[in-house]
């Protein structure tokens, strides 16, 4: 991992990693490395420390997956949840040191042996004991009939027994060491074999941002039970999230505080369970993440009838320095086209009013700076997004887009530059339009 501070200094972290025996590590540690013509700065120093950790954290990941069975892996995130905390244990005590060899100043973040045993046991007896509390509250619910109890008590059981490190949780006084995490999954799937979402109609009609134009009612049941108080989410095709719901005592639920999000017509909305959501409101991770599996009666999906809605635009790039800027970035029709073809937007025209007014003023300096030996090629942007009806939403920003430095000659990579702070714009604009 390199990161370039200035034409003069480089910062290069590495991994060290040594072993004891075959399986554990004597210390884990995390390193970075400056070499540099230059006094050290402040800022140098916070970077060559954030790098050190980068590297610890890496090495943390890879020890605990290779030597406990992938008990932690990142790409689950239910289990990178409970390895973040892990990982911030281990930073928490860690052994710092810095020193000269030559022209290089080096920071080492370590880990020894005896800590890691001492987190991964504080780890493991903290979450073992919320897991195996909630395994017994689930059981207790489970002779008693009460399927609601049974899904909010097996559902934390499951999420905390995931959290352990090592061979997997067993069940005490249950033979043959029945695995809690298997146990909890095979009530969790029971339940959500019998559990159905169904809704007044398939069809969202509106115009984004507004909320639908009729109302949606989603109904969950156990069977024939509606189920009180159970948590929904509805995210888009691309994973980003639209809204969250509760039913309500009957088992209803409304979409219509729902924002229609900026789609094309005939997107899908899909709305799942959010199972997390009785471990914490801000939690959502998909049902296959936990060893579940919806079925075709609760894992639904809804189509969006997008009415486009129309906008103006007010669009300048200019350069304080007489820089030429290309079209694809200056030309205010490739902008049109971003927010028709991406945004999903009707351009005003014709008599009809719009809904919603862009307005984007970007500015581009060009800078030698001749201690350096480099040109410095910075654009600023600031942006309004503008509901035009009574109490319309506006979001606005100021940000710089792109700022680069390049050695000083001929060959300075403008086009690339342009292209790079093209996308960071649009990428900008739809996540403002998320917030209107």
């Amino acid at each position: 991992m390199t990161k370039k501070i200035s034409g003069k200094i480089i910062i290069t972290a590495f991994f060290i990693f040594i072993y004891l025996f075959s399986s554990n590590a004597e210390k884990i540690s995390g390193v970075s490395t400056v070499e540099l013509n230059t006094p050290v700065t402040p800022e140098i120093k916070e970077t060559q420390q954030e790098l050190a950790f980068d590297s610890l954290s890496g090495y943390l990941t890879f020890w605990i997956n290779e030597f406990f069975d992938n008990c932690l892996h990142p790409k689950n995130p239910v289990s990178k949840y409970f390895l973040d905390r892990f990982i911030a244990s281990c930073k928490q005590n860690v052994k710092g040191k810095s020193y000269v060899e030559g022209r290089k100043l080096i920071t080492e973040f370590t880990v020894p042996s005896a800590v890691l045993d001492s987190i991964i046991a504080a780890h493991n007896a903290f979450f073992d004991s919320k897991a195996l509390h909630f395994w017994n509250q689930a059981s207790a619910a489970q002779r008693s009939n009460n399927d609601i109890a049974v899904f909010d008590a097996a559902i934390k059981s499951l999420f905390y027994s995931m959290a352990h490190i090592g061979s997997p949780i067993t069940i005490p006084g249950v033979p043959p060491d029945r695995k809690l995490t298997k146990s909890a999954q095979a009530i969790l799937q029971t339940i959500i074999n019998r559990l159905d979402i169904s809704f007044t109609n398939p069809i969202i009609t509106g115009k984004p941002p507004n909320p639908p134009q009729s109302d949606i009612s989603l109904t969950v049941k156990i069977d024939t039970i509606p189920l009180p108080n159970f948590s929904l989410i509805a995210f888009r095709p691309d994973g980003k999230e639209v809204m969250r719901v509760k039913t309500n005592s009957e088992g209803i639920a409304s979409l219509s505080n729902m924002k229609i999000p900026f789609v094309a017509h005939g997107a899908f909305l899909y709305i799942q369970p959010n199972l997390a959501s009785v471990i914490d409101p801000a939690l959502f991770f998909k049902a296959k993440f936990f060893g579940l599996k919806l079925t075709e009666n609760n894992d639904q999906t809804l189509i969006f009838n997008i009415i486009k809605p129309v906008y103006s635009l007010e669009y300048k790039a200019t350069s304080v320095n007489q820089m030429e800027i290309p079209p694809v970035f200056s030309d205010i029709n490739t902008m049109h086209k971003f927010l028709t073809d991406s945004c999903f937007l009707q351009r005003a025209g014709g008599g009809i009013k719009p809904d919603i007014a862009f307005n984007i003023q970007c500015q581009v300096s060009n800078y030698t700076h001749d201690e350096r030996e480099q040109n410095q090629i910075k654009v600023e942007a600031k942006i309004i997004i503008n509901e035009l009806k009574p109490k319309g939403s506006k979001v606005e920003k100021i940000v710089v887009l792109n700022d680069k430095y390049y050695e000083i000659g001929p060959k300075a990579p403008v086009g690339l530059f342009f292209w790079e702070s093209s996308k960071s714009l649009r990428r900008l604009i739809k996540e403002m339009l998320d917030k209107l």
